[in-house]
């Protein structure tokens, strides 16, 4: 993204949106230094938990309209490459820790669609 793309997305989701963003990049720095790697959508929904923990440490007390447009950022965003809507608002709210696990591979595997299981690891 360049700086106009982020300040439009600022504009429409503020902080939290922007703090996500990085996050999920950052996530997918991680993800390479992992023994395995992740094939899309996975790894793109482990991002999303990822980042919604770590958002957690900066913006710990955000109000429920907060979170409630911070969750539109993905509800509507879904895709082949980064999961349906539906998993990619999972993932997040495991991060946000609403759904009460972490954000082990072991335990967002069980979260996604049956149609997304077979899409976990690259060879």
């Amino acid at each position: 993204m360049d700086k106009e793309e982020l300040r439009g997305y600022y504009k429409v989701y503020k902080v939290p949106g922007v703090l996500f963003l990085t996050a999920h990049e950052a996530a997918h720095a991680a993800q390479r230094g992992k023994l395995y790697k992740f094939k899309d959508p996975f790894r793109e929904l482990h991002a999303d938990c990822v980042a919604s923990r770590l958002l957690t440490f900066f913006e710990p007390n955000m109000k429920e309209n907060e979170l409630n447009n911070f969750l539109k950022i993905v509800i509507n965003s879904g895709s082949e490459i980064h999961g349906t809507g539906s998993n990619r608002t999972d993932a997040i709210k495991m991060g946000l820790a609403l759904i009460k696990v972490d954000c082990s591979p072991k335990e967002l595997y069980q979260l996604i669609s049956k149609e997304d299981k077979d899409l976990v690891f690259s060879n």
